[in-house]
């Protein structure tokens, strides 16, 4: 019953049809753009908060939890926006530490989807990281990468495949050698020590070049479009 099929991630394509090797339909890649990435409202790089935000699930297991919560981490201001995710003890225990952080990170709660995007352009970088306990989580289309890019803010990124991917293919953020707590912290200090500098007003410009170019909802659509045009134009055809 379908015209075309379309994916959040190249890998996840080839993956999916290697279970449908005689399924002969034009397919292509949309990313997970986001409805609140908007570069017209992108702030001036003297008016960010030179600060480093996280937005998503906050999970012991899928997004390091942990890493944020160390005092190493705590050194660098980070602003964690998010549920805290977990079960009974173990998430209140993980709640009230949150809670406690005393040094530059801060938790800042749970907000609607409006509210962060408005937060989100104020910031200097945004932080994308997943357990790849799966093959899910290893190629993950994260829908906050986008968010970042569209805003101006530069994503430091684990090397999920699209990720790293979109950042060499923009030169549009960091990219972390690995998911590892020793590489979370390599890409914090690396993003600190050239923020100000010409290195990261290239990055940020390139986030909205990146935006504008390719990364939003219009562009991605054109050819899509276009093939459901002449899909429906051979069916008519067909029909007459």
């Amino acid at each position: 019953y379908c015209d075309l099929l379309l994916h959040p991630e190249i890998n996840r394509m080839e993956s999916c049809m290697n279970f449908f090797r005689d399924l002969h339909l034009p397919q292509y890649v949309i990313y997970n753009t986001s409805e609140f990435s908007h570069t017209k409202d992108v702030l001036p790089s003297n008016q960010c908060n030179g600060r480093i935000l996280y937005q998503g699930t906050i999970d012991r297991n899928l997004t390091f939890a942990d890493y944020y919560i160390s005092p190493e981490a705590q050194k660098y201001p980070i602003d964690l926006y998010g549920l805290i995710e977990g079960a009974g003890e173990a998430k209140n225990e993980l709640t009230a530490k949150f809670a406690a952080m005393t040094k530059e990170s801060r938790y800042l709660g749970y907000v609607k989807a409006d509210v962060l995007a408005e937060l989100r352009r104020w910031y200097a970088y945004g932080i994308i990281s997943w357990n790849p306990v799966n093959e899910n989580f290893r190629l993950a289309a994260p829908n906050k990468l986008f968010d970042y890019i569209g805003s101006g803010v530069v994503p430091i990124a684990a090397p999920h495949p699209q990720c790293k991917y979109l950042i060499k293919k923009y030169n549009c953020g960091i990219l972390l050698s690995d998911w590892s707590f020793e590489a979370f912290l390599n890409g914090l200090r690396y993003a600190m020590l050239i923020y100000g500098t010409p290195a990261y007003e290239e990055m940020r410009q390139n986030c909205i070049r990146a935006a504008c170019e390719e990364l939003n909802w219009d562009t991605q659509m054109v050819p899509v479009m276009k093939k459901l045009r002449e899909l429906a134009a051979q069916r008519d055809m067909c029909a007459g």
